[in-house]
């Protein structure tokens, strides 16, 4: 059970949430705006961030689509909570993998350095290693069920699922065959679009090469300050030199392919629809068939005195997945 100084686990029951405790200065949210929050009708929550239909520019006019004003206190806000809740996250469920993982000079755009004792690759290849890969998907494609996973390289709470939950997920349903897992992109908290696009390209451009989810693990070990922007294109490519076996040339070349391009636009246009609001965000369906939102027992919830934030995050684990799966047999 993940616990931290200001969330800690919630469990849903037929449909609402049984239990969110805060602490500290923390107020309670209770079992009626839980289900309100989960209620289909009614209003919908909008997904953070700039859809990228409308918000990707040239590199050159990047800047001209920072929020000001009002817009910018909300985006400072969120940036502020989005950091406490991260830093809890990590500090009570990865104390562990931080104290072994050393971050690069992010926040100054400098390529990551290399943890000592190579202990990013090792861990990387425990996870991974005699996993097939094919493109963005983890697992054998016989696998009878789909997990996509939409995500934000940058995105701290995504960094705790993916280094605290998801060993467990692939130990249990990927590596016999069971599940395979989709790596699917939805801008949440990258500032830049153009970054966006590059950073999440590069992990489909690895994954021309059955390594998309040796980059997506390697980004998440040495991810940067969240909010800044540390991914530039010396960075990305200090994250691709540490992926054993990729083919350096190759998969820069790749990396400029507008389908590559196209598709990460495509994946954050389809979240949006199905109006979910931030990452990481979870479908689940029979393989090659409809796929369903799963919502996770691991809740993370924002401060409840910002209103337009009250709209709990869920993290999948392995019981989750299992449940899922009985459910899809039924």
């Amino acid at each position: 059970m993940v616990r931290g100084d200001y969330w800690e686990q919630a469990s849903w029951h037929d449909g609402s949430l049984e239990s969110v405790s805060w602490r500290g200065d923390i107020a309670c949210m209770g079992k009626r705006k839980a289900r309100a929050t989960q209620r289909s009708g009614g209003a919908l929550p909008q997904a953070r961030g700039t859809p990228l239909e409308s918000s990707v520019r040239p590199a050159s006019n990047a800047r001209s689509s920072r929020p000001a004003g009002a817009a910018h206190n909300e985006v400072r806000n969120r940036r502020l909570v989005r950091l406490a809740l991260g830093v809890t996250l990590l500090a009570a469920a990865l104390a562990p993998l931080i104290a072994i993982s050393v971050r690069g000079d992010g926040s100054r755009g400098g390529a990551p350095a290399r943890p000592p004792n190579g202990v990013v690759d090792r861990k990387v290849a425990e996870l991974l290693g005699g996993i097939p890969q094919q493109g963005d998907a983890l697992g054998r494609p016989t696998a009878p069920v789909t997990l996509q996973v939409y995500s934000d390289l940058e995105c701290l709470t995504e960094r705790g699922w993916v280094l605290g939950l998801l060993p467990a997920i692939v130990g249990r349903f990927v590596r016999n065959g069971r599940v395979r897992i989709e790596f699917r992109s939805f801008k949440t908290d990258t500032l830049s679009s153009t970054t966006f696009i590059h950073e999440q390209a590069a992990a489909l451009a690895a994954g021309a090469q059955s390594r998309a989810w040796n980059f997506v693990e390697t980004f998440y070990y040495e991810q940067g300050k969240e909010y800044t922007p540390y991914a530039t294109e010396r960075y990305i490519d200090g994250i691709g030199a540490q992926v054993p076996g990729l083919r350096s040339a190759q998969w820069k070349r790749r990396r400029q392919a507008a389908v590559l391009n196209e598709q990460v636009v495509d994946d954050d246009k389809t979240v949006r629809e199905l109006h979910i609001h931030d990452t990481p965000a979870f479908m689940v369906g029979r393989t090659g068939g409809p796929m369903e939102k799963l919502t996770g027992r691991h809740i993370v919830l924002q401060f409840p005195s910002f209103s337009r934030m009250r709209y709990p995050v869920s993290l999948v684990d392995a019981e989750d997945l299992q449940k899922a799966i009985k459910r899809l047999r039924s």
